[in-house]
């Protein structure tokens, strides 16, 4: 099975895989160390069963590590692309875990923005005239939708992440990876790029569909561990983990890859 005939799935795709990890060895290893010292930390979370904000940020935890791996393991496989994509949802979900930990009384506004959303869909399914649906709609009761909107009264709440990045002081993650990344997730015309061939003469010769194995992918991968080292950073403050030495020195090696201190975070 040839690379042409199955694409990423081809055993083929080793090859690649040891090309690119081996140009991309340096950070590859500080995203690996820092996903492997985030794995052992979460086990020091002691989480009281009635506190929400605990909960929520452990399971945010756990969401945005494996956010990472998931990255990482498209990256080195050569699916930039899909990579990119999963940075993005690991960055939303880092903005969640930071907000959360930053905010109590967050954590109310967040569950009901949850129901929120879930009567939107519930709601959008029913409305839905052709038989798709039909094997769920029985469940889909007027009385449900009024439990859900029982759950939504008082306090106003909107689902607004750029504003949540500012209040968590991550906002120049917003405006610059966040939206860099929403490229690829809205599939823009300059997601489409590495899709194509072209000649000299900027014209279209035909389509890329496999890996590069010469891919630099170093960009990409110390924003991988930047979001780790934040997400770690909100997580140390909430649960008193003093893990702030730890987390420096995860930052100094971040900064000699990158030429630059992180901006906006003293581990929180």
């Amino acid at each position: 099975m040839s690379l042409d005939d199955q694409g990423f799935l081809s055993p083929e795709i080793e090859k690649y895989r040891e090309e690119i990890r081996a140009k991309n060895q340096p950070s590859f290893k500080l995203v690996e160390d820092l996903n492997g010292f985030c794995q052992q930390t979460k086990y020091r979370l002691e989480i009281h069963n009635r506190d929400g904000q605990q909960l929520f940020a452990g399971c945010l935890l756990v969401k945005l590590l494996n956010d990472v791996q998931a990255a990482v393991i498209l990256f080195e496989k050569g699916l930039v692309s899909q990579g990119c994509s999963m940075l993005r949802v690991a960055l939303e979900s880092l903005i969640v875990l930071g907000k959360i930990c930053e905010s109590y009384e967050f954590v109310h506004g967040y569950v009901k923005i949850g129901e929120k959303e879930r009567l939107k869909l519930v709601r959008s399914i029913r409305s839905v005239s052709t038989n798709v649906f039909n094997d769920i709609k029985p469940e889909l009761t007027d009385e449900l939708i009024k439990k859900i909107e029982k759950t939504l009264e008082g306090t106003e709440c909107t689902s607004n992440r750029e504003q949540w990045a500012r209040d968590i002081n991550l906002h120049h993650l917003y405006v610059g990876a966040y939206r860099l990344f929403s490229q690829e997730v809205h599939s823009s015309p300059r997601a489409l790029n590495e899709y194509f061939m072209s000649n000299e003469e900027h014209e279209f010769i035909g389509f890329e569909w496999g890996p590069k194995g010469g891919e630099d992918l170093r960009v990409e991968l110390l924003e991988a561990s930047r979001f780790l080292i934040y997400g770690m950073s909100f997580i140390n403050k909430l649960f008193e983990l003093n893990i702030d030495e730890q987390l420096k020195a995860f930052d100094n090696q971040y900064a000699e890859m990158d030429g630059s201190a992180m901006e906006g975070t003293k581990f929180v």
